[in-house]
């Protein structure tokens, strides 16, 4: 049982206290405890507990010695933490922590639907933009992406007003905390945990959103998620937020700039400290798409636009698909546009989705291919997913223990719905490349139902740093294959008794991370009506780890797979060898050698091989005479062909020895 009050520590310097919250300071799903720096007692600072579920960005984070407008993380790493077990006290587990000195202003605002204050374009330059440039330089040399830049997680330096500092991003998924208004149109309308990573043209975008705000106001308050999104697809983002409400040119230059849809268009840090400069550029047009010549009715809105109808067609699934079904969408789309060619790129479609997935699921899969060619740069939409396709790792992470989602996130895989994004889109850059041969490899595993593959395996495939979900280990937060047999060691003791150490989740885990194949060890897990073939599987799937990852201190999973090998020692047939076995194996228990017991217990090893051909002559001897016995049994001795036969040779041998004894008297009277 974990108790609240035991001492936390990080790098042996910062204490985590987990019996005292900071709320104040919490961060998504990351909460904040209170924390102390034993070298610099004193400091005021704060501790976030990330969520173990999900690859967590502060573990990895340098230190900084110059100090930027931003809360940056003293330490980051993995402590030891009181998890709460489902209707249970709480035991340890592992969870990622982030320490940061606690800000010594207050918040902009507590909460992102609280009213913002309103700042004149002087303020905004001086207060804002300034130390946002220095932060976003700063980060740009790291390659990183805050997308967490919204008003609610700005502190001021000092006080409620004057400078500010820019709170933290590490310890939550990108951009999975930002409400979709601050988001680009592609990630506002994704679901929040299959968002982008972003890059930082989406920090420059949310940071224009957040200057329109504090400058203009929201033309947008009380709107629903979906309806912003919607606004900004019609109008263009500038266009939706301002709501027609006038702003200086100089301003209008600016945030129509930071606000482009049209990536290409985005001004970049560059463009903004030239403007701070003074240089003037020619205004950013919105690009907006093409208007059809009458709308098309879903979901109680009149779309005039295909992505509009698009992103309609995702937050109305069944009304798309019966748009579809009868052919209203092709009607639309040839009349609307008054483009008869688009029929042939419609019957691509249609066989694409016939062509990949069970015909079952074929309207599904031509609903989200529609919505990819009429909204090419929005998210791979199926049925309840909407996510971009660098998210699919932290999106699957999210619903894997949701079976309905789960289902439509492996349909959609199965589609090649993702595959077909990328075709979609007129570009292929390295990072889509990278993403493409991610998929065609993730093809190979998905259909395959035993374990260290399906979707377990997909899991880990699309995302390197995904923690092991594996219900022993889960709450060890286990990202790399060198913690994985000392998280299984150390979980054992409080795991149910019979509880095996390889479960689908580990066994996945370690295939997507050996170097070798270990496509042996896992056809051996999956055939659970081999008992024997079961625990050499486990055995070697564990030595497999061991080999990449020696570590021979593991001496409760060495204990549990003592008792788990006897069955394996008991199908040897020699006692002598039995009792052999045994002794060698406790021997290597007491090294943690799983890689020595695997080859002693191999199917090809000697002691096997041995045994094998000594049980084989064996039966044959023991066949011979169990031949033999039944023959006597049956009379063979008695029986009146072989009493004949005896008789035979009997009188055969006494005519002999009678005719050699006359012969021999004869000889004799010769001589006498």
């Amino acid at each position: 049982m974990a108790d609240s009050s035991d001492q936390v520590m990080l790098r042996d310097r910062f204490e985590i206290k987990p019996g005292t919250r900071l709320p104040q300071f919490d961060q998504g799903s990351s909460l904040a405890y209170a924390a102390e720096d034993h070298s610099h007692t004193g400091r005021k600072l704060f501790a976030l507990i990330c969520p173990g579920t999900v690859p967590c960005r502060g573990l990895n984070i340098p230190e900084r010695k110059n100090p930027i407008p931003m809360l940056w993380p003293e330490a980051g790493g993995v402590v030891d933490w009181p998890v709460a077990a489902p209707g249970g006290e709480a035991v340890w587990g592992r969870r990622p922590a982030v320490v940061y000195p606690q800000p010594t202003g207050a918040r902009m605002v507590n909460d992102d639907a609280a009213p913002l204050p309103r700042l004149n374009e002087q303020t905004i330059v001086r207060s804002i933009i300034k130390p946002a440039m220095v932060l976003l330089r700063e980060l740009g040399h790291l390659n990183i992406a805050h997308r967490a830049i919204r008003p609610s997680n700005i502190f001021y330096a000092a006080g409620s007003s004057g400078e500010i500092v820019f709170g933290e991003c590490f310890a939550g998924t990108p951009g999975s905390d930002q409400p979709a208004i601050y988001e680009t149109i592609e990630n506002g309308m994704a679901n929040r945990m299959g968002r982008a990573a972003g890059s930082q043209a989406d920090d420059l975008y949310a940071l224009g959103v957040m200057l329109l705000l504090l400058h203009m106001g929201n033309a947008l308050q009380g709107k629903s998620e979906e309806a912003v999104v919607a606004a900004k697809i019609n109008f263009g983002t500038f266009s939706a937020l301002a709501g027609g409400e006038k702003v200086s040119p100089t301003m209008a230059e600016m945030l129509r700039g930071l606000l482009s849809d049209k990536l290409s268009d985005r001004w970049t840090l560059r463009n903004l400290e030239m403007w701070m400069l003074g240089q003037y550029f020619n205004p950013v047009l919105p690009s907006l798409p093409q208007r059809a010549a009458r709308p098309f009715r879903i979901g109680g809105a009149e779309p005039m636009s295909r992505p509009a109808v698009a992103h309609a067609m995702a937050i109305h699934w069944d009304e798309a698909l019966t748009a579809v079904d009868n052919g209203t969408l092709e009607s639309w789309l040839k009349r609307g546009f008054n483009d008869e060619k688009v029929a042939e790129s419609l019957h691509q479609i249609r066989g694409l989705a016939m062509s990949y997935g069970p015909s079952a699921g074929a309207k599904h899969r031509m609903v989200s291919r529609l919505i990819q060619f009429m909204g090419v740069s929005l998210p791979i939409s199926y049925k309840s997913i909407q996510v971009n396709v660098s998210a699919l790792g932290t999106m699957l992470a999210s619903i894997i223990d949701e079976p309905t989602l789960r289902t439509e996130f492996v349909e959609m895989l199965r589609g090649r719905l993702p595959q077909g994004w990328v075709d979609h889109q007129p570009k292929l850059t390295s990072e889509l490349a990278s993403i493409r041969r991610t998929l065609d490899g993730i093809e190979k595993v998905i259909e395959r139902p035993g374990p260290g593959y399906s979707v377990e395996r997909v899991l880990y495939e699309l995302d390197g740093g995904m923690p092991c979900r594996s219900e022993l280990i889960g709450d060890y937060y286990v990202t790399s294959l060198k913690d994985l047999l000392p998280a299984i060691d150390a979980a054992l003791p409080g795991a149910e008794a019979g509880t095996m150490p390889v479960d689908r989740h580990i066994a996945a885990f370690a295939a997507a991370k050996i170097a070798r194949p270990i496509e042996r060890e896992l056809a051996q897990l999956a055939n659970t009506a081999d008992p024997i073939g079961y625990r050499m599987g486990i055995l070697r799937l564990l030595a497999a780890v061991q080999r990449q990852q020696p570590n021979n201190d593991l001496p409760r999973l060495a204990e549990a797979m003592l008792e788990l090998l006897k069955p394996v020692v008991e199908s040897f047939h020699k006692i002598q060898t039995r009792s052999e076995l045994r002794n060698k194996l406790e021997q290597l228990a007491a090294h943690s050698d799983f890689a020595q017991m695997a080859d002693l217990l191999d199917d090809e090893g000697t002691y096997r091989r041995v045994d094998v051909e000594s049980f084989e002559q064996a039966q044959q001897t023991y066949a011979a005479l169990e031949q033999e016995s039944q023959w006597l049994e049956n009379g063979g001795l008695t029986s009146p062909e072989r009493i004949q036969a005896s008789a035979r040779v009997s009188a055969a041998i006494t005519a002999a020895f009678l005719a050699s004894g006359v012969l021999a008297a004869f000889t004799v009277a010769m001589v006498f």
